[in-house]
């Protein structure tokens, strides 16, 4: 009996010391994994905004300006205009917004909150109704602080831009920046560099899709299995070690009753 109790107890820990291998093997690769960019916006860099190391390739600023675009109700898209990460004081903020004037239609735009933390500022948006083919389909946007104003540092929302779709059954928007600046004072006017300006493509049926899965509980029901399947497949050494020490105290028990 004493030699079947040895063999429970070394498979036992076997079982257990190879479990705590496998969690550990997922914890490492689990905290080592890379950061990756979010999906159903994809967003690409303004290279030229971009700083250059001693190596000459590019090296991206933490500073940058994006779009975030989202479908509203209906037909109508929205987007957001944020800074984030400005260290230098922000004294105005200059962009054309390019989009196809052929998909969707620009109706209107809304101040954000980032310039106004220093003061009441200035803003001229025209939207490019006439002129070449190159020329339309852009937004010719800027706002500037006064002199005396506190210039604003950090993140915000500089605006938000309205658009309608012409046609329904286009699911792709791309949105670039061109000409952008971001301004400070220092004794005269003068841009800031390396400022990373992000455009945006907009996939309309992905969003759409987002937006059910937040109404609809039961389609989040996949993922809270493999949440889980993740807990048990973390917890697996403790639990084998668990069950091990069960059998063999229920063997013990048994064989004592027995004699």
């Amino acid at each position: 009996m004493k030699k079947i109790l040895t063999l429970i107890w070394v498979i036992t820990l076997l079982l257990t010391n190879k479990a705590m291998h496998k969690a550990n093997a997922l914890e490492w690769y689990e905290e080592q994994a890379p950061a990756s960019a979010g999906a159903g916006v994809d967003i690409s860099t303004n290279e030229s905004t971009s700083a250059l190391n001693t190596e000459g390739t590019i090296e991206p600023s933490s500073s940058s300006i994006s779009l975030s675009p989202s479908f509203l109700d209906h037909d109508i898209i929205k987007i957001e205009v944020t800074a984030k990460g400005m260290e230098t004081p922000v004294l105005g903020i200059a962009f054309h917004l390019k989009f196809d004037p052929t998909i969707i239609s620009f109706l209107k735009y809304e101040p954000g909150n980032f310039l106004e933390l220093g003061g009441d500022p200035f803003y001229i948006v025209q939207n490019k109704t006439s002129g070449s083919k190159d020329e339309l389909g852009q937004i010719y946007f800027g706002s500037t602080l006064r002199r005396n104003d506190n210039f604003p540092v950090g993140e915000g929302t500089i605006a938000s831009f309205y658009f309608q779709e012409l046609d329904s059954s286009n699911t792709k928007y791309e949105f670039k920046f061109e000409a952008g600046s971001v301004s400070t004072l220092d004794v005269t006017r003068q841009d800031i560099d390396k400022i990373q300006f992000i455009d945006a493509t907009f996939d309309k049926n992905e969003e759409i899709a987002k937006a059910q899965n937040k109404e609809n509980p039961e389609s989040t029901l996949a993922s809270v299995i493999n949440a889980d399947q993740g807990f048990f497949e973390r917890n697996f050494a403790w639990i084998a070690t668990a069950v091990g020490m069960v059998l063999i105290l229920l063997i013990l028990y048994f064989y004592n009753k027995k004699a």
